[in-house]
């Protein structure tokens, strides 16, 4: 799998309930779901492919602490866990910051492969380009991992030359009112 095969299927819509933006991923990896399970739950690997350092207890109501480079850690809560196919947590940003989201990961099985979809209920439409280009690369150094390559930590800021491409791509794929 290269970069070029992690194409996610991106959608925007809205949450019923909230109103909130609601962004969705959808990426196909030829690993079997209990290795995708693996690297969304254990805080080593999480922390390999997302800008985040990461411990979390995967289980319901378990803590999760996210926190970018040279960041406070970030409190978020494990809102469902069904292994190895659903990990959904809360986590809530630093003050001011574009992060109140709620992320919810579900993997299935494929014919020996498997489908992640990731959803993120988003606290700014304004911000869907840059959510969807920054977890595209996420989604590209999961890859990575599964693959045994080496994997380039994603940074916040982004400094990845990928970055904006993908962020300009975004803008003008993703629809600008859901």
């Amino acid at each position: 799998m290269t970069d070029a095969s992690v194409q996610p299927g991106a959608a925007l819509s809205r949450d019923a309930a909230t109103g909130r933006p609601v962004l969705r991923l959808d990426q196909r990896y030829p690993h079997p779901p209990g290795r995708i399970w693996r690297a969304l739950t254990d805080g080593a690997e999480l922390s390999r492919w997302t800008p985040w350092e990461v411990a979390i207890d995967p289980v319901p109501g378990g803590a999760v602490l996210l926190a970018f480079a040279g960041g406070a850690a970030e409190t978020g809560t494990v809102t469902a866990a069904e292994p190895p196919r659903l990990l959904e947590f809360h986590w809530r940003g630093i003050p001011g910051s574009p992060y109140d989201e709620n992320l919810r990961w579900t993997v299935a099985p494929v014919f020996g492969s498997s489908d992640l979809a990731l959803t993120v209920t988003l606290q700014d439409l304004a911000h869907a380009p840059q959510s969807a280009a920054g977890y595209h690369l996420s989604l590209i150094h999961l890859g990575d991992l599964l693959a045994g390559r080496p994997v380039r930590r994603a940074e916040i800021p982004p400094a990845d030359p990928r970055f904006q491409p993908l962020v300009d791509h975004y803008t003008g794929t993703l629809p600008g009112e859901v």
